[in-house]
C-alpha cells in the first residue's frame, strides 16, 4: 500500500479480522492521545498523518490541487480506507485524558481527520481530505506537534508539554514584541528575515517571548526546535532534516553563553553564517543571553596575554553576536514597572485583593528575591496562588 506502510493492519480492519495484538495497538493510541469515539478510524487517521509515505509528501509540496500520476496509484488504497472508515464505530472512552500535553492536542488533529474522512463517499472524496491534511499541516511528526528537543540519539522528539504564553500574556515590552513579531512574520511570508539575539537583564521574558510565538503564528506553519549547548555538534544533521520540511522552523538557543574553556560556539558560528553550505530558506536561529557578548572576554586576552595577535583573538569571539542580525535589548524594569507587572497579573488571579496590601507583599518578596523582575512579579502572584489555594492558569507571565 502507498498511504500505509502497514497493509496487513488495514486489511485487518477493513475485513473485521482485529487480532489481540492489532486491537492493544489501537487502545494504546488511542489513551496516549486522549482519542475519543472510532477506535477503528482515529488509529487509521494517526497513521495516515505519521506515515511519511510518498502519497503524503507529494501533496505536502503540492501547490494548487493540481493532480499527479501518484494520485492513480493511491486511489487503490483509498478503496481499503472507504471500508474501513464506512464501518460502525467501535466506541472507545480514554481511561485518562491530560487535556494539558501536547498529545491531547495531536488527538484533536487526528480526530478532526478521522471525522473528515467518515463523511466520505467515494476514493477521490478520501483522497481530497487526505491531500488538503497533508497540504495545509505537513506529514509526520510535524503535522501534530509544534514544539521539539533533540534527543540522546540525535533524533527530533516532540516536547510533551509547551508554554501557552501569549503575547496578551505579556506585560510591557512592546517595542521587543514589535520587532520580534516584524522578523517573525517576515520570515513566515517568505521575506528577508534575521536570526535574531535576545539579550538583557534575567527574568525580563525573552524565552517566553519566542514561545509565545507559536500561539501566535503555528497556523502559519511555525514550529520551535529547542538545542542545547552541547548539541550543537548535531546542528547540521538536524538542519539538514528540516530543510527537507514544508514547515518553517526557528531553532532557539535558550540561556546561550560560552566560557573561555568552550569552543561550540565555533559549530554555531559555522551554522548561522560563513559554512559551506548555506542555511535553508525555512529556518531561522534565535538565541536568547543575558549578556550580547556570548562568548567570555577577559581582561588578560584585551591587553595581551601573551597572544601574538589578540584582536584577531577578541574579534573572533565578538563577531558570534554580530552574526544575529537583529539584537533585541530586555532591560530589567525599574520598580514602578514591577509593580505594574504585578497589578497586571493580580488582576486576573486577585482582583478582589486590596492594593496597598498587593503593593506591600511585592515589595517585600522583589527584596527577597533579587530585586525587580518580572519572573519575581510572577513568582509573587504564583505564592499568592498557593497560600490561598487558588489554581494557577499558566502561563503568569
Amino acid at each position: 500500500m502507498i498511504l500505509l506502510s502497514d497493509d496487513n493492519e488495514a486489511e485487518e480492519i477493513a475485513e473485521g479480522r482485529i487480532s489481540d495484538k492489532l486491537l492493544v495497538k489501537m487502545i494504546s493510541t488511542a489513551e496516549k492521545y486522549g482519542l475519543r469515539g472510532d477506535l477503528y478510524g482515529n488509529y487509521i487517521a494517526c497513521k495516515l498523518i505519521l506515515n511519511e509515505n510518498e502519497y503524503a509528501k507529494a501533496c505536502e509540496k503540492r501547490t494548487g490541487g493540481k493532480e499527479c500520476s501518484i494520485d492513480a496509484f493511491a486511489r487503490k488504497d483509498a478503496e481499503v480506507l472507504l471500508k474501513i472508515f464506512g464501518k460502525d464505530e467501535e466506541q472507545y472512552t480514554p481511561a485518562f485524558e491530560n487535556t494539558g500535553s501536547e498529545d491531547f492536542r495531536a488527538g484533536k488533529k487526528i480526530m478532526k481527520l478521522c471525522e473528515q474522512l467518515r463523511n466520505c463517499c467515494r476514493q477521490n472524496e478520501i483522497l481530497k481530505v487526505l491531500s488538503g491534511f497533508y497540504s495545509e499541516n505537513g506529514i509526520g511528526i510535524f503535522a501534530l506537534y509544534r514544539g521539539f528537543i533533540i534527543g540522546e540519539d540525535g533524533a527530533l522528539t516532540p516536547v510533551s508539554r509547551y508554554s501557552d504564553a501569549t503575547f496578551e500574556k505579556i506585560y510591557g515590552y512592546e517595542r521587543q514584541k514589535k520587532q520580534l513579531k516584524t522578523n517573525t512574520e517576515a520570515f513566515l511570508d517568505g521575506q528577508p528575515a534575521n536570526n535574531v539575539l535576545l539579550y538583557g537583564d534575567s527574568g525580563t521574558g525573552k524565552s517566553t517571548a519566542v514561545k509565545a510565538l507559536l500561539s501566535e503564528y503555528e497556523k502559519k506553519g511555525l514550529r520551535i526546535v529547542g538545542v542545547q549547548k552541547h548539541q550543537f555538534v548535531k546542528l547540521s544533521g538536524i538542519i539538514s532534516q528540516l530543510s527537507k520540511r514544508k514547515q518553517k522552523f526557528i531553532i532557539l538557543l535558550d540561556d546561550l553563553s560560552f566560557e573561555n574553556f568552550e569552543t561550540e560556539y565555533k559549530y554555531l558560528k559555522a551554522i548561522i553564517e560563513g559554512g559551506v553550505a548555506e542555511k535553508p530558506d525555512n529556518i531561522l536561529i534565535y538565541a536568547t543571553s543575558n549578556r550580547r557578548h556570548l562568548v567570555t572576554e577577559t581582561f588578560a586576552e584585551r591587553e595581551g596575554g601573551g597572544d601574538i595577535h589578540r584582536e584577531e583573538t577578541t574579534s573572533e569571539k565578538v563577531s558570534l553576536s554580530e552574526r544575529f542580525g537583529l539584537q533585541i535589548y530586555y532591560a530589567k524594569p525599574d520598580k514602578q514597572e514591577y509593580m505594574d507587572i504585578v497589578m497586571f497579573l493580580a488582576e486576573k488571579h486577585f482582583p478582589e485583593m486590596d492594593k496597598n496590601t498587593l503593593i506591600a507583599g511585592a515589595n517585600a518578596f522583589a527584596v527577597k528575591h533579587g530585586g525587580f523582575s518580572g519572573r519575581a512579579a510572577t513568582q509573587y502572584i504564583m505564592s499568592l496562588c498557593a497560600e490561598n489555594n487558588k489554581k494557577i492558569e499558566l502561563p503568569l507571565e
